[in-house]
């Protein structure tokens, strides 16, 4: 079966009053699909302010400034020349994937015009819990990987390998292929642990760990 997506665009423009609040001078702009015809006007708008603008292309997005939840390069490429970021869009799903990348401070511009930080509270948050999840990881004997069929995420060959490495360090490793992944069906697996090799971002809205996070525990 193929698969088509259409991209949809925000159709009214977003007050840009507030951004006379961002103290920072240069700036990183990113936004998800939605907004990003809005990308030129808010750019002109800090341009305005005395703000250096600077924005790139991700590894796998199709646009100038767009991230996705499983690619912020778009970020992470200009975060060596801002000092803060600029996201254009609702909820913190993907500034909080980029902040825990770069520390950088992130400013949330929503679609109705209202400013605030991303909170550090919430990356406080995510942080314990991936630490927890690590500490359970460590005494963990059998463990999910989670694999997905999405195009542009499948990721079979890390799965295995990842799988062939956790047995040799003696645990029971065991691989899940999915579509839309129902985390309530996880529930009926004897698994205490789950490995993403999907989306990175899934990990912002569950106790998953990334293979990264795991990268320490095979040099011990």
């Amino acid at each position: 079966m193929k698969v088509l997506y259409i991209e949809a665009r925000s159709k009214f423009e977003i007050p840009l009053e507030k951004l006379k609040e961002v103290k920072e001078k240069k700036i990183g702009l990113i936004s998800t699909v939605q907004h990003l015809n809005q990308l030129p006007h808010v750019k002109g708008e800090l341009q305005k302010l005395g703000k250096e603008v600077f924005t790139a292309k991700g590894a796998i997005t199709q646009h100038e400034g767009q991230i996705l939840g499983c690619d912020v390069n778009a970020g992470l490429r200009v975060a060596s020349q801002i000092e803060a970021f600029l996201y254009i869009g609702s909820g913190d799903f993907h500034p909080l994937h980029l902040a825990f990348k770069t520390k950088k401070p992130i400013y949330l511009l929503s679609a109705e015009g209202e400013l605030e930080y991303l909170p550090q509270a919430r990356i406080d948050e995510f942080l314990r819990k991936k630490k927890a999840a690590y500490v359970n990881f460590l005494h963990a004997e059998k463990v999910g990987i989670i694999v997905t069929i999405k195009p542009g995420q499948e990721n079979l060959k890390l799965a295995m390998l990842l799988k062939e490495k956790l047995e040799k360090k003696e645990k029971k490793a065991f691989i899940f292929m999915c579509d839309t992944l129902q985390l309530g069906e996880l529930e009926n697996f004897d698994c205490k642990v789950w490995i993403n090799t999907a989306c990175p971002g899934l990990q912002l809205e569950t106790n998953f760990l990334n293979v990264a996070d795991i990268a320490d525990y095979f040099r011990s």
